[in-house]
């Protein structure tokens, strides 16, 4: 059995569950009780800095997940790759008493995305951890920033190793509906949302800097503008592409023309042939738009006729 003194080990970051170990035994700390002593983390590098374990184990909080000492020996055995920086694998989920296969998708290297897919249990070789912080700076306090930014580091050195087999389980909670109020925001266009955009900030800043580490940032072209191009009608065109997103293209369309400036410019929705209702709404908007009180030339004013191109 493992040594009960491990649950004083267990570090509570964010909506996630750590603790650094050094075998399978060890590991079973987390799923063998239900009673965890947890304590929380303020200083996620320092944490990190300090482990003593051979591999740290990281888990969803909020989810009960059952996994056997023998899937976490699979899982540690690929954590032995001297090339290992984080091994996931794939996970039943269990909704009563049926159970539905959740399979992942393969990590590829240059993957920058902040939702990328792996699952609830991850593992990270101390060493890896250890050397990439010393390599490549601290990370941010933040949770999600915090393991997005640690992830991009351990894959300039390391593989994200995907273990193509079942090997713990979640267990689906029984929660009551909520009726939710206002508009729901899609899943991808999420970073859009106004209440997104401090979180979009952080993540695209860590993004660049991973970039810039691997040799992949391309520096913006700037190119200056001639006189004799002055007396262009619009200075600038916000084009946006859309098909059948009558949920979104409103607050896309609305995020276009508040944008205040001292210079003419026009949206161009193209519509690909919508068939849910997107092309309504856009005769709609071109209807009602008005002119926004930043704006006061002629041609700034018939920017809002000339939606629908």
């Amino acid at each position: 059995m493992y040594n009960s003194n491990m649950t004083h080990l267990i570090q509570k970051f964010g909506k996630f569950l750590l603790v650094s170990v050094n075998d399978a035994k060890e590991a079973m700390c987390l799923f063998s009780t239900e009673t965890l002593d947890v304590k929380e983390i303020k200083n996620i590098s320092s944490y990190l800095k300090k482990l003593s374990g051979k591999y740290l184990l990281l888990i969803e909080a909020e989810k009960k997940i059952n996994c056997n000492e023998l899937s976490l020996r699979r899982l540690l055995h690929a954590a032995e790759n001297r090339r290992a920086g984080i091994i996931y694998s794939d996970f039943i989920r269990q909704e009563g008493n049926n159970l539905f296969e959740h399979p992942l998708i393969d990590y590829q290297k240059g993957s920058i995305r902040d939702d990328f897919k792996f699952g609830h249990l991850l593992i990270f070789p101390c060493e890896a951890v250890k050397s990439v912080l010393q390599k490549y700076g601290s990370l941010p306090f933040e949770d999600n920033a915090a393991l997005y930014d640690l992830r991009l580091k351990i894959s300039t050195d390391y593989e994200l190793i995907h273990v193509l087999e079942f090997l713990y389980t979640i267990v689906a909670k029984t929660q009551k509906k909520i009726k939710a109020s206002g508009r729901k925001t899609e899943a991808h266009f999420a970073y859009v949302a106004k209440e997104n955009i401090l979180r979009q900030k952080k993540m695209e800043k860590i993004a660049t800097n991973h970039l810039k580490r691997i040799g992949a940032y391309v520096p913006p072209l700037v190119k200056k503008v001639e006189q004799q191009q002055s007396d262009l009608q619009w200075k600038a065109s916000i084009v946006i592409p859309v098909l059948n997103r009558r949920k979104t293209i409103a607050d896309a369309l609305g995020s276009a023309l508040e944008q205040k400036t001292d210079f003419p410019f026009n949206v161009i929705v193209v519509d690909n042939h919508s068939t849910d209702g997107t092309t309504d709404i856009l005769k709609k908007v071109c209807r009602q738009a008005s002119p926004c009180s930043s704006c006061y030339s002629r041609k700034a004013r018939s920017r809002h006729r000339r939606l629908l191109e």
